[in-house]
């Protein structure tokens, strides 16, 4: 994740139509920004023979500086933002693709943890 802001225009305050900011490049905040979660969503079928809701763990990034630096890839912002540091998702999905082997091993640990500790088992 870049320290400085990605590019030259993101160092500026700017707001949106409620007032509120939504491109200023803080560092801090943007890295504040990035979380852990869990969901309890039910797994539902689509009938179109796949399903949704899957992931009980994930990660996100959120607040307008963050996404729109991963995610923007439309106008002269994303075309930018492509061109010096490649396709959507720039961070977040590159990072776990890295660390993919790292998080399964760390997720199992930690469910094992957990069913331990409600008395089920332990391995998975």
């Amino acid at each position: 994740m870049p320290v400085d802001p990605p590019l030259s225009g993101m160092k500026y305050s700017w707001k949106g139509k409620s007032g509120k900011e939504i491109m200023h490049w803080q560092s801090m905040m943007v890295r504040k920004n990035l979380k852990a979660f869990t969901s309890g969503k039910k797994i539902r079928d689509t009938g179109l023979g796949f399903k949704q809701n899957l992931a009980v763990f994930g990660i996100r990034w959120g607040g307008p500086q963050g996404t729109i630096f991963d995610m923007a890839s439309k106008g002269n912002l994303g075309r930018e933002l492509t061109r010096k540091y490649g396709d959507p998702s720039r961070i977040v999905w590159r990072v776990y693709e890295m660390k993919q082997a790292e998080v399964e091993v760390q997720i199992r640990e930690l469910v094992s943890r957990v069913m331990r500790q409600v008395g089920r088992g332990g391995k998975i």
